[in-house]
């Protein structure tokens, strides 16, 4: 009986180990970007990938169902978001935002005020002629709901 707990040790150990790594990791780039800013330089500022190579992308209804979007310009920049990073789409226009609003699996309809708002927000920017993308501070938003 305890042949196969021992399994279930190891490989939670496995598991915790990985996931140790993975934070100091994160930690260590991080550092690397306080000491870039405190000493003035850009050299270490590139973005770091947000998803793990080895993890399945996640997709648009699991993010919205791992996160509590509290309106719908969170939702909008939510799915900018989620065509911008997971997606790699450099152009994200309005049809791509209706459409995520459906494929997320958002209660209610999709409302061009919402992108409005999100504009105003400072989530998302309009980038060209009926294209978006996030902001920064978009960007520092759709990161916190990756890692949720």
């Amino acid at each position: 009986m305890s042949d196969p707990i021992n399994l279930v040790l190891q490989n939670s150990m496995e598991n915790i180990n990985q996931t140790l790594k993975e934070i100091k990791a994160s930690l260590q780039a991080l550092h690397v970007k306080i000491d870039a800013l405190t000493s003035g330089s850009e050299q270490s500022l590139s973005p770091t990938p947000t998803i793990r190579q080895t993890q399945k992308k996640i997709t648009l209804p699991e993010l919205a169902r791992n996160n509590s979007l509290e309106n719908g310009q969170e939702r909008v920049a939510a799915i900018v978001g989620y065509n911008e990073k997971i997606l790699i789409k450099t152009d994200v226009q309005v049809s791509d935002i209706q459409q995520g609003w459906k494929e997320g699996k958002f209660h209610g309809a999709y409302a061009p005020v919402y992108l409005s708002r999100a504009i105003k927000d400072g989530l998302v920017r309009q980038k060209g002629k009926n294209t978006y993308d996030l902001t920064q501070s978009g960007e520092d938003f759709f990161e916190v709901l990756l890692n949720k």
